[in-house]
């Protein structure tokens, strides 16, 4: 007598594997066409900080090849979103020159900023350093040419322009 082999439960495994892999696709798909209907609905995109003033107070140069500066700056940050806040939980501000940082971090409290919306920081930012005397020569020599510039700038357009170190 012949032995029957049952074909139908033969490939149990194989069964269970596909329909594993078919899970995980099935999932990986609805997590794709869920991020991508919020990306459309949202639309987000990044803030846009700018530079809007910058004092310096102090900056000296002495021996023995110390630099010490005092700046205040005012930055502003504009959210573009209509429908997204952003959260600042961490922001710290430096003064640097041709990527050699200058003065120390300066932190910026956490701020909710909501849609549409502008804020408007303005820390002081204060540095020492012993090791950056190429730097300084080259930095003292931009700020006096930026003067000279604002100084000539003022007098060939109007007679009363108040001049003063500001970016």
């Amino acid at each position: 007598m012949s032995v029957k082999e049952c074909t139908h439960h033969k490939n149990k495994s194989q069964k269970l594997l596909r329909k594993l892999c078919s899970f995980f696709l099935i999932l990986a798909f609805i997590v794709l066409l869920t991020f991508l209907i919020t990306w459309a609905i949202l639309q987000p995109r990044k803030p846009r900080f700018t530079l809007q003033d910058a004092t310096i107070f102090s900056f000296n140069v002495s021996a023995p090849i110390l630099l010490s500066s005092n700046f205040q700056v005012t930055v502003s940050s504009h959210n573009p979103n209509s429908r997204i806040g952003v959260y600042y939980d961490k922001l710290n501000i430096y003064a640097s020159y041709k990527n050699q940082q200058i003065t120390y971090f300066t932190g910026i409290q956490p701020v909710y900023q909501g849609h549409h919306d502008t804020n408007v920081w303005s820390p002081f930012v204060y540095g020492t350093d012993k090791t950056r005397v190429i730097v300084i020569v080259s930095i003292v020599s931009f700020i006096i040419l930026i003067i000279i510039y604002i100084y000539q700038r003022c007098l060939n357009t109007t007679p009363f322009c108040l001049i003063h170190p500001s970016f």
